[in-house]
């Protein structure tokens, strides 16, 4: 497994109420575990890191973390010196992290930018840095001075790293916070008439993953964007592909991370839209009419419920036909008395539903012959209308 540790500076030559001219943040896989400004001072995430900051051994890493301050007032001085646009917000970033990989040091940035671009970059192999601008040079001549400091800096990434991995509050949360992702795919149909299915991977951590999307068991060409933390101290990644809606049964979103038994192939679910309506007969009958529109993939299982029990008298099923964007429809039938229309439920099971559905009739029944003198072939007009006419 790996862990990592990442400090951003940053330093403002116009700090204001709203905006202090130096504030610090830092990340313990990729969530933010510290951070401190002149006006809220310190903020701990965790207890924990409160206790294991007073810690004699450890205090000074922790103090070694708010030791930049000064240092990037003296920077924006300098730039204030050497840029023309001096009377302008200069700002000065700073970072450094560190990645330990199964227990050995693996990784090592450090970079310095200004007014949200990159300034220069330290050379950790021959003690030098790389300049990405011009005006950087003045600067430079001072941090060849100083490079001894930033090797400073690596070693007290990396003893902080292994502080917090060793400490046994820490080994505690990572199994606490250690969850699976959950898996959704939505679609959207473009105006072109292609569909783009986008791989939702939700609530998860660590951070670590891997999704593909896949047709026919083979990777297709797509990329995973980066997890992002959220609120709630889990990741949130995404993945796109656009296809044809006819192929929609080929693709699967692909997933592995460490807390699932196995990989997960997660195809696309949409739940069928389902609503009851009613006419009434001439001999004082009343038709309930069962519709599921919209629903992929093609098996569903729906019939009609009496008073909570499963009723087939007088009841007719329609098959399960193409509907639009690959979707699919069907609409079932019962011919009951209306004096016991509060008793009859449309049960419809279906793989996107957690649970099954009971739908009710939703509205009044439509029963004025005199305006319809023809509504005892109701029934036939719409079986007619689902059978006989093209799909829409």
């Amino acid at each position: 497994s790996s862990h990592s540790l990442k400090y951003f500076y940053s330093g403002v030559s116009q700090p204001n109420q709203s905006l202090p001219q130096f504030f610090m943040m830092g990340y313990l896989d990729d969530q933010l575990v510290i951070h401190y400004d002149e006006y809220t001072e310190k903020h701990h995430a965790f207890s924990w890191l409160e206790i294991l900051e007073k810690d004699p051994y450890t205090e000074p890493l922790f103090l070694y973390t708010l030791s930049k301050e000064n240092r990037l007032r003296d920077y924006l001085k300098e730039m204030r010196n050497h840029y023309i646009l001096s009377k302008e917000l200069l700002t000065w970033q700073w970072t450094y992290s560190c990645e330990n990989e199964n227990n050995s040091d693996q990784f090592w940035q450090f970079g310095i930018g200004h007014n949200g671009s990159s300034f220069f970059s330290f050379h950790r192999d021959n003690l030098t840095w790389v300049v990405t601008d011009l005006q950087a040079q003045v600067t430079e001549r001072r941090q060849d001075i100083d490079h001894l400091w930033f090797i400073i800096a690596e070693i007290f990434c990396f003893d902080l790293l292994r502080v917090y991995m060793e400490h046994k509050e820490f080994q505690l949360q990572l199994v606490r916070d250690q969850k699976p992702p959950v898996v959704t795919i939505t679609s959207k149909i473009e105006p072109d008439g292609m569909e783009t299915l986008t791989c939702h991977l939700n609530d998860f951590y660590p951070n670590k993953i891997t999704a593909s999307w896949i047709k026919y068991g083979k990777p297709q060409k797509n990329y995973l964007e980066t997890p992002t933390y959220t609120q709630n101290g889990t990741f949130y990644a995404w993945l796109s592909i656009t296809i044809s809606p006819k192929d929609r049964h080929r693709y699967q979103c692909h997933v592995e991370h460490n807390r699932l038994k196995k990989p997960l192939d997660v195809v696309l679910n949409k739940p069928p839209v389902v609503t009851v309506n009613s006419e009434i007969e001439p001999d004082g009958m009343e038709i309930l009419i069962c519709h599921l529109e919209g629903f992929y993939p093609k098996k569903i299982n729906a019939f009609w419920k009496k008073d909570g029990r499963i009723w087939h008298h007088d009841t007719v099923s329609g098959s399960v036909t193409p509907s639009l964007y690959g979707t699919y429809r069907q609409w079932l039938s019962i011919r009951i008395d209306p004096m016991e229309r509060d008793l009859y439920r449309c049960h419809v099971e279906h793989k996107s539903l957690q649970e099954s559905l009971d739908v009710a009739v939703n509205e009044c029944p439509r029963h004025s012959p005199l305006q319809r003198p023809h509504v005892a072939v109701s029934l036939t007009r719409f079986m007619a209308a689902h059978f006989l006419l093209p799909p829409a």
